[in-house]
């Protein structure tokens, strides 16, 4: 299924480029993630997050709720400009793996975020449908961005939170 979209924001390239490889405005966007723990060596991220379909009726409620656990990729980059990024997750009722390019453009307004890829699915995703699928996957796409628009205001205090929170955890 491809998937693609764009959103704007106020940050500079730069800034949002950074901002996109930090674990803690992440886990700010992205309140379904347990984990997001950045490996050092490389642009690799282990993940490990909740998905719950309350707003889906009878089967496909129980089919799909689950903890999965994954990892998220970075290539190709292009700083401050692009990259490709690939994400992968398990779980008992399926997997999904995701492939695609992140663009940030800077324009009068600050800086516009362009994606476009592809999902694929199995196990108990497969029982959606395409159309259902479709819809889920650009919900779970605008609610990332909108929550990433909102962590990228995070205080010092939220970030010593959050921070505290990963420890405890």
């Amino acid at each position: 299924m491809e998937l693609e979209g764009s959103r704007q924001f106020s940050k500079t390239p730069e800034e949002l480029w950074q901002l996109l490889r930090d674990p803690l405005t992440l886990q700010k966007a992205l309140p379904s993630f347990t984990i997001i723990q950045r490996n050092e060596t490389e642009d690799r991220w282990e993940i490990g997050f909740k998905i719950e379909f309350g707003q889906l009726e009878g089967r496909y409620q129980n089919s799909l709720v689950g903890t999965y656990r994954g990892e998220a990729r970075v290539r190709d980059e292009n700083w401050p400009n692009s990259f490709w990024l690939h994400i992968t997750g398990a779980g008992a009722p399926g997997s999904a793996a995701a492939d695609g390019r992140i663009t940030l453009s800077e324009d009068e307004q600050g800086t516009l975020l362009e994606y476009r890829g592809d999902v694929t699915v199995q196990g108990g995703f497969l029982g959606l449908g395409g159309r259902i699928m479709g819809v889920s996957m650009h919900m779970l796409m605008s609610q990332f961005l909108k929550g990433f628009d909102n962590a990228l205001n995070i205080d010092e205090k939220q970030r010593n939170d959050l921070r505290q929170k990963n420890v405890e955890d």
